[in-house]
This record gives structure tokens, C-alpha cells and sequence, in this order.
């Protein structure tokens, strides 16, 4: 899905140098699909997103990231739900 992704943004706007993912699956297809374009990160073209930093690394170069704290989210979700379950 990142490969026909990518391949459909260089379509749209050949012009395009950068991009932001919040699909981390998709990683290794946008990788492909920006060598098959014979664009070289982090030289001519930029990807970041917001993923685990296990999936950043998984690409070469590493894509820059925001690491998402997956369970301290899920901690804080909680206690919300909870307070606002004692005091509607």
C-alpha cells in the first residue's frame, strides 16, 4: 500500500520532495517505491512520521520519528474514562 501510495502522490505532483506517515505498515512499500523513482533518502527527498521507533528502524536510512507512548496513552485514556464514570 505505501509503494502504490507514494507512486500516486509522484503522479499527482511529480514536484513532491517530502512526506509525513502515520502508517507504519506501509513504511517498507514507500521505501521501494521512492528507489524504484530513483529518489534517495535523506538526499533529494524527506519521509518522517509518527510510528513505534522499532518500525523507524526497520528502514535504511532510519526514518525520523515521533515515537508514539502507545501505553501511556492507553494508562491516561483510562483514568479519564474512569473520573469521568465517577463525576458525569
Amino acid at each position: 500500500s505505501g509503494q502504490r501510495c507514494l507512486e500516486q502522490i509522484l503522479h499527482d505532483d511529480p514536484a513532491t520532495t517530502a512526506l509525513v506517515t502515520l502508517n507504519e505498515a506501509a513504511l517498507g512499500g514507500l521505501y521501494r517505491g521512492l528507489a524504484q523513482a530513483g529518489r534517495h533518502v535523506p538526499r533529494d527527498f524527506s519521509v518522517t512520521g509518527v510510528v513505534a521507533a522499532r518500525w523507524a528502524e526497520t528502514v535504511t536510512p532510519p526514518l525520523t520519528a515521533a515515537d508514539v507512548p502507545a501505553a501511556e496513552l492507553g494508562r491516561l485514556a483510562v483514568d479519564l474514562l474512569v473520573e469521568q464514570l465517577a463525576d458525569p
